[in-house]
């Protein structure tokens, strides 16, 4: 038997508050439901959410959630702030990483195609940051969840290491050895910028390609259910495993693109 009750119980007025109880409810019981390794039986929870801020460039949340899954009880209380300063102190491979995926694409999708989530809290142009802190409580919701009935965490954190890893060694031989075939052929070169441009292209395509493919292969409860993974989805911007694995499958198959134009102009002009 599964028992979840959401309740809204912050003081700011949202748009639609039925929608985000429901939406809340949703996503506890799609997580419930994806729990495949464990068996999840008895389940009556309750969840308030206690507070939502909503200001110009930071967002606040705060949830509580308690109940008992298969016999277990827990009480947790979790609160998120988000804000354009959320994103500093990342490394050089992660700014990489945002960069990429601020594209106009991501950008469109949000524009025209909202989330049920910031349909909810409604105030598209100062909500954004609400919306994200929204998203990181019930991410906190489902790793409690998790801890709960002893769930192991998912191969995505080494795998995501060992992504970034290949990324960087393969784009430094490719850098070495467009290096090697531009020495070598650079007087048979009629203009010498193409294939310049071409070792250019074909470095950052490789860099690109293996990290929008390992992005895109990582499991969903990485991305919904565990503090890295959390990270990564924060990093890219966009709000769910789906949208992740379409922006990343773009950039994998544009920086392809960039490899095949950068061998074109190294090796055929």
């Amino acid at each position: 038997m599964q028992s979840i009750q959401i309740e809204y119980k912050a003081p700011t007025t949202i748009a639609d508050p039925q929608l985000l109880e429901s939406e809340v409810e949703r996503q506890i019981r799609a997580h419930l439901k994806s729990i495949t390794d464990v068996p999840v039986r008895d389940v009556d929870l309750k969840l308030q959410v206690t507070q939502l801020e909503i200001r110009a460039g930071t967002g606040t949340v705060a949830m509580k959630i308690q109940g008992a899954i298969n016999g277990l009880s827990f009480d947790r209380a979790v609160k998120r702030s988000e804000s354009a300063s959320s994103r500093m102190g990342q490394s050089g491979l992660d700014r990489l990483i945002t960069r990429a995926f601020a594209n106009i694409f991501t950008l469109l999708v949000r524009l025209f195609v909202p989330s049920t989530m910031t349909r909810a809290i409604g105030n598209r142009r100062v909500s954004e940051y609400a919306v994200r802190a929204c998203n990181e409580c019930l991410a906190e919701v489902r790793i409690e969840i998790d801890t709960a009935i002893g769930r192991r965490q998912s191969f995505g954190l080494p795998q995501w290491q060992t992504t970034k890893s290949i990324a960087w060694k393969a784009s430094l031989l490719t850098a070495a050895i467009s290096a090697v075939v531009y020495w070598y052929r650079q007087d048979s070169f009629v203009d010498e910028v193409r294939p310049g441009f071409g070792c250019i292209l074909i470095t950052f395509g490789t860099l690109g390609s293996v990290i929008g493919a390992g992005i895109a292969t990582l499991p969903t409860r990485f991305f919904q259910s565990e503090k890295a993974g959390r990270n990564l989805v924060k990093l890219v911007g966009v709000k769910s495993p789906t949208a992740i694995r379409v922006v990343a499958s773009g950039i994998a198959l544009v920086s392809t693109l960039f490899i095949v134009i950068g061998g074109y102009w190294l090796l055929l002009e």
